[in-house]
C-alpha cells in the first residue's frame, strides 16, 4: 500500500513540475511568432495571381539558419507594416529547396529580394538588413 501512495505521489509531483514550467510559457511559440507573419511561404498560384493583377510582389529568396537572412527578414516585417508598404505581397522562398524559382529569377544567393511591379521586376538587392537602406530599396522598387 504505502509504495502504491509513494508511486502516485510521485506522478502528481511530476504533472504538478509539468504545470508549473509550462506556465512560464516554454511550450509556447515566441512573442514574435506570436504575431501574423507579413511574409508568407511562396505560393505559386497566389503570387503569379497578384503580379498578373499589377500587384507589388516582393519575393524573399532565404535559407533556414541563415543569419543574415533571419536579421533582413526582421528588418522586411517591422517595414512591411508601415504604411507606405502595406499594400507589398511578399513570399518567402526557400533558396535552398526551390533551385527552379532561383534559376527562374536569376537569384544565385540566399537572402535576395527580388521586386515586381505586375509582371515585370522593379527592383532587387542581395544580403542586405539594414532597415533604413531595406525601406530605401522598397520605396524605389516600388514607387508609383
Amino acid at each position: 500500500m504505502t509504495g502504491s501512495i509513494r508511486i502516485v505521489s510521485v506522478a502528481t509531483l511530476l504533472l504538478a513540475l509539468v504545470a508549473f514550467v509550462g506556465s512560464f510559457g516554454f511550450s509556447r511559440a515566441s512573442a514574435a511568432e506570436d504575431k501574423a507573419s507579413r511574409i508568407a511561404a511562396y505560393d505559386k498560384a497566389a503570387a503569379e495571381q497578384a503580379m498578373s493583377a499589377g500587384e507589388p510582389v516582393l519575393l524573399v529568396f532565404a535559407k533556414k539558419g541563415c543569419p543574415v537572412c533571419t536579421k533582413q527578414q526582421a528588418a522586411l516585417e517591422t517595414l512591411l507594416v508601415k504604411s507606405d508598404f502595406q499594400g507589398i505581397k511578399a513570399y518567402k522562398i526557400d533558396f535552398t529547396k526551390e533551385s527552379d524559382l532561383n534559376s527562374k529569377h536569376r537569384v544565385t544567393s540566399q537572402s535576395t529580394l527580388v521586386g515586381f511591379k505586375g509582371m515585370k521586376e522593379s527592383g532587387r538587392v542581395a544580403g542586405e538588413t539594414d532597415a533604413g537602406k531595406l525601406e530605401g530599396f522598397l520605396a524605389a522598387t516600388f514607387r508609383n
